[in-house]
Formats: structure tokens, sequence, C-alpha cells
């Protein structure tokens, strides 16, 4: 069993509830047309870093984009390559400070 740190357990946990969420939003609105879970709680859950969780019920459920959804579908995939930016300067590739300061033009005597 992978031993996962904070942070990773924060996505995870936030990419799943957004999941469950997203996935009964669409399965209700699909039986009787009504929006039973706001906008503003699917942003906010995007805003936390849930926009791969998001991702799969919109693809499944909301795939055309039309004027009441372009919004959503927008910051989704914003948000995903924001928070996967992050994710990749956190465990892929961190930046090296030492480096950085050692390209800058200043004078060091």
């Amino acid at each position: 069993m992978p031993v996962f740190d904070t942070f990773q357990t924060y996505l995870l946990v936030v990419n799943m509830s957004a999941l469950l969420l997203n996935a009964w939003h669409f399965y209700l609105r699909s039986r009787d047309g009504r929006d039973y879970v706001g906008d503003a709680v699917r942003i906010m859950l995007l805003a936390a870093g849930g926009a791969a969780g998001s991702l799969l019920p919109m693809i499944v459920w909301d795939h055309r984009t039309k004027k009441d959804n372009a919004l959503l579908h927008v910051l989704t995939l914003a948000l995903l390559v924001i928070w996967g930016v992050a994710y990749a300067f956190i465990y892929v590739c961190p930046p090296d400070p030492a480096a950085f300061m050692d390209k800058l033009p200043v004078r060091r005597d």
C-alpha cells in the first residue's frame, strides 16, 4: 500500500468528493432536469483542487458545451492545468533555489 503525504491525501479526498458530487448531480439532473447541486459548490470544489475528479462526470454526462455550462468547462480545464503544474513543482521537478540564485546578475562580494 503506497504511503501518501498530507498534500496527496488532500487532493485524493477533494477529487473523490468532487467525482461523487458531480456524478450524483448529473445523474439526478438527467432524470428530471433540475439542478440539485449549485454551481457555487461545484466551483468551490474545483478551486480546492477537485478538477480531476470533476472532469470524468463532465465527459460522461455533460460533454456538450453550451451557454449554461461553458464557465464550468473552461474553469475545470484551467484549474486542472494549474493544479497539475503545482503538483509537478512539488513532486516531479521541484525548483532548485541555489541554481536560481546563481543565475541572477547580482554582484555578491
